[in-house]
């Protein structure tokens, strides 16, 4: 029997040479019929018993290995074995099978049939979603006593701190789910030790394996403050290609907000916010509608005393929230227009907030196109920046708001007007001739406007040239002037 588990809890490591010499993992093969056959046998079960925590975790890692990792011909060879035999010829499934008979052994009946009940065995040798398995089993066998599972948890930990990396998803799937038991709830300081490691892996199975992981531990102010040491970590996430994941990350930094209580220092709200901002014009519309919900929580959590410093980040939020006032889906649309209220309150704006609440959407926007100053730059660029948007709502409001921000320019010198051409006439292509023919109207109309500009200064303009650097002047420079 120790033999057995030998073999079993080194494998892959553990290799043998066949008879022609070829250097091919059989041992585990052998391994785990034996055990099946042993497990059979009725003299055997005491030994079984006095053994069963190493035993169970060797097979469920044969079971890990032989799903996501499996070796085409190791496969191969198991096929060709079993071929006369009425046993499985996926070795995933046989080990499976194998896990079953152990647990059987142990009397976990009720955990067996709870476990069948939700399609666990599908999920546990399926490659895709194979850390579901791992996690439906992990959370049906907290049913057992605490000894096994001190023990299974303590064994996971060596297993996550080794370099090889088969074990590391059924180890974190195990350890994840045993922290959630109020008896074991004191050894949480291993894994947060781990979250920046596990954090940026490159396995999409580990990343939101931890996720809906640290969803379940967040369920307090003392994990919330420990799992919020890694938020640089988590907020780098929200880059991530799969829109479900990138969902999962938004909840849990919604849970980590609501559990820390604790308002947000001007580093951590300015790095939360600018996160958010790129997930305004996400494709998926629930990725679109929790970040831009999330965004306004963020403000709200801001320490009242650092608020001043993160306006520089707010402040590049107006515009594309503006453009998502006209969005396709209702629900953003509303959140969209509640959260600009809210910046604007968060700015000390108070027209705007006044135009945004009785929803004049054209004077709110023609009032941040009239501000001017270096705020003009901000909103030129985020105007642009959604330009290029995949949806055609947000392309269309940007063009709006562009030609509107054209109209109202009173610096010359930066030549910003040009460049707004320049970028609606790039428009013309766009496959919404809607969205072509406005960029078409509003570059020709500022066109026309900077070639006035160019021929002939009314002396109204010099006034207003004039006055403007009056303004900028220092005090004593002006009354200098003025004497």
């Amino acid at each position: 029997m120790n033999e057995l588990i030998r073999v079993l809890d080194d494998w892959p490591l553990h290799k043998t040479s066949t008879a022609d010499g070829n250097n091919i993992v059989v041992c585990s093969l052998a391994a785990i019929r034996a055990l099946r056959e042993i497990l059979e046998m009725d003299t055997c079960k005491v030994a079984v018993k006095k053994r069963f925590p190493h035993l169970f975790l060797a097979v469920l890692f044969q079971v890990s290995f032989s799903t996501r990792h499996m070796p085409e011909d190791v496969q191969a060879l198991w096929s060709k074995c079993t071929r006369e035999d009425k046993q499985p010829h996926e070795y995933n499934r046989f080990a499976a099978y194998t896990l079953a008979k152990l647990l059987a052994h142990m009397n976990c009946l009720e955990q067996l049939a709870a476990f069948e009940s939700g399609s666990g065995w599908e999920l546990l040798i399926s490659p895709e979603v194979h850390h579901f398995g791992l996690t439906l089993l992990a959370g049906e066998l907290k049913k057992t006593s605490f000894e096994f599972r001190l023990w299974i948890l303590h064994a996971m930990k060596r297993r996550l701190s080794r370099e090889e990396p088969h074990w590391k998803v059924a180890a974190m799937a195990f350890i994840l789910e045993f922290l959630t038991c109020e008896d074991l709830r004191e050894q949480d300081d291993f894994i947060v030790r781990l979250l920046p490691r596990y954090l940026r892996s490159e396995d999409d199975m580990m990343v939101e394996l931890l996720v809906r992981g640290l969803l379940k531990l967040c369920d307090g102010r003392r994990r919330a403050r420990k799992i919020a040491y890694v938020l640089p970590d988590i907020l780098a996430l929200l880059k991530h290609k799969e829109s479900d994941l990138v969902y999962l990350v938004l909840v849990l930094l919604v849970r980590i907000l609501q559990r820390i209580d604790r308002l947000l220092n001007r580093r951590i709200a300015t790095n939360m916010a600018a996160s958010l901002r790129p997930l305004f014009q996400h494709r998926d519309s629930d990725v679109r509608f929790l970040a831009i919900q999330f965004y306004m929580d963020v403000m709200d959590f801001t320490e009242p005393i650092e608020k001043r410093y993160v306006w520089p980040e707010v402040r590049k939020c107006l515009v594309p929230l503006l453009c998502h006032l006209d969005d396709d889906v209702e629900e953003v649309a509303e959140a969209a227009l509640k959260t600009l209220i809210f910046a604007a309150k968060f700015l000390k704006k108070s027209k705007l907030k006044r135009l945004l609440r009785a929803r004049h959407i054209y004077w709110a926007a023609e009032h941040l196109a009239t501000e001017g100053g270096r705020v003009t730059n901000v909103y030129m660029q985020q105007g642009m920046l959604y330009l290029n948007s995949e949806h055609e709502f947000a392309r269309l409001a940007a063009v709006r708001f562009l030609g509107l921000l054209g109209r109202h320019i009173m610096d010359w010198r930066e030549e910003k007007l040009a460049i707004i051409c320049e970028a609606l006439k790039g428009m013309a292509d766009d496959p919404n001739p809607s969205i072509a023919n406005l960029a078409s109207q509003n570059a020709l109309i500022l066109e026309t406007v900077e070639e006035r500009r160019n021929v002939t200064i009314g002396k109204h303009t010099v006034y207003a040239q004039v006055r403007e650097v009056w303004k900028r002047m220092p005090p004593w420079l002006s009354m200098w002037c003025w004497c």
